[in-house]
């Protein structure tokens, strides 16, 4: 699970009372720390070459995927894994309307092209006519 999505898990957690308010502290704290001492190594040698490759390197792997939840409802996201990440969601490979080449960048495109069908502040998205149009065209694109 990558950060994005730990951090959204656990504050729901929190949220819903199913995670102590002490333990999600401890929890963060210890985020903070880790970040602190990669930070500080990173610090010692210049990074801008090296976070420019993974960077490039993630857009060129990623896919965003488009997968049909219930509800008539649409999820849009990102990964270099899509096998793993509809397991994630017990979601079957059978619900992933379309995909596009791409990563965080083109997801968070698409969110904002479809802001109005999204429900609340979440990666979900009602079926709007709109938004089925655009996977439809993904969907005839050759692989």
């Amino acid at each position: 699970m990558c950060d994005k999505h730990m951090r959204l898990t656990f504050r729901m957690a929190l949220v819903e009372g199913a995670l102590p308010a002490d333990v999600f502290k401890v929890i963060c704290q210890d985020a903070i720390d880790e970040l602190g001492i990669r930070m500080q190594h990173n610090d010692a040698r210049d990074t801008s070459a090296a976070r420019r490759d993974a960077y490039e390197k993630r857009e060129r792997e990623g896919v965003v995927y488009y997968v049909q939840l219930t509800g008539g409802r649409v999820k849009i996201g990102w990964t270099r894994d899509l096998e793993a990440r509809m397991s994630v969601f017990r979601a079957r490979m059978e619900d992933v309307l379309a995909t596009e080449p791409g990563a965080y960048n083109i997801e968070k495109r698409r969110h904002r092209q479809f802001a109005s069908d999204r429900i609340g502040r979440t990666e979900e998205f009602v079926q709007s006519d709109r938004l089925m149009a655009h996977i439809a065209r993904l969907a005839e694109q050759p692989v």
